[in-house]
């Protein structure tokens, strides 16, 4: 038996990757993503060869010697890797424009830590793949709710096109938050939308561990949550047989419960970074360090 379970996994392994591929969402996201996000990294990696950098880059920071393996070394990655590699760090005596982790939440940086053991202890390039990966489900995700929602196949199929393609999703091949704070956000509507209130509790609470404004989906969510108190047949707020429609308040309680999901996420880290700072909200200030300032 144990002579045989590697081919038994393998079996396994290969009849899932079938089963993957013939699901019809997969055949109509993955060329999408595929490429566009190659797309990305070929154009990044032409420009490093062809254009370079200016002279003033010439002491940026570096993981590899090779270009094309560095080229996910940019701008905040930085911070993502340093979160990943040695944890939160707080100088309580530097100054206020002092730029500090704890403004960076910590799903994907902890992910890169914990995954990157298995993909060869490289945090980097673990990012990265979290990221592809990340925004290869938030479009799936994304097809699921425009079909739904627009009814129509055509124009959900363009719908993720177009969000593939729009200048910024370049951020989604991008060692950053992005593919992974797309995928919960979307995650958590979707199975709101279809009343799977515990799936999308997890996803929305994995969104307000993945960015400072994740927690701002709880007022989506909870819009949707009431939104059955103006559900009627027509306009009067009556069925049609002439009654006022009655409403269910322990759904409505349920639902308000999950939607603040996103909050408790952020809730949770503000209790870390109390523990850390003595200051629950301390990575709200720490925006001041970056030119952020609430209005």
């Amino acid at each position: 038996y144990i002579a045989r379970s590697p081919i038994h996994f393998t079996d396994r392994l290969s009849s899932a990757l079938i089963a993957w591929w013939r699901l019809p969402d997969t055949r109509t996201v993955l060329p999408i993503h595929l490429m566009s996000r190659l797309g990305v990294l070929a154009v990044g990696f032409l420009a490093v060869l062809l254009i370079g950098f200016p002279p003033e880059a010439a002491s940026r920071w570096r993981i590899y010697s090779n270009d094309l393996l560095d080229l996910p070394a940019r701008w905040d990655t930085g911070w993502y890797l340093g979160i990943a590699t040695e944890g939160y760090r707080f100088d309580p005596n530097a100054r206020a424009d002092y730029q500090q982790n704890i403004a960076f939440f910590p799903a994907f940086p902890m992910s890169m830590r914990y995954l990157s053991v298995v993909l060869g202890r490289q945090p980097l390039w673990t990012g990265v793949a979290i990221s592809l990966v990340s925004f290869f489900m938030a479009l799936t995700y994304f097809l699921r709710l425009a079909r739904s929602l627009l009814k129509d196949e055509d124009k959900a199929v363009t719908a993720v096109m177009l969000l593939a393609a729009y200048p910024f999703a370049v951020f989604f091949s991008a060692a950053y938050t992005e593919g992974l704070f797309l995928l919960t956000l979307v995650a958590a509507v979707y199975h709101f939308h279809q009343h799977q209130l515990w799936r999308a509790a997890l996803w929305g609470f994995a969104c307000g561990l993945t960015r400072p404004n994740g927690a701002l989906l709880s007022i989506v969510l909870a819009i949707m949550a009431i939104a059955p108190m103006w559900a009627t047949d027509g306009t009067d707020g009556k069925e049609p047989s002439g009654n006022r429609v009655r409403l269910r308040w322990r759904p409505i309680g349920m639902r308000l419960l999950a939607a603040g999901a996103p909050g408790y996420g952020m809730l949770v880290f503000s209790a870390f970074i109390y523990r850390l700072t003595g200051t629950p909200f301390m990575w709200t200030t720490q925006n001041v360090a970056w030119g952020r300032v609430y209005r």
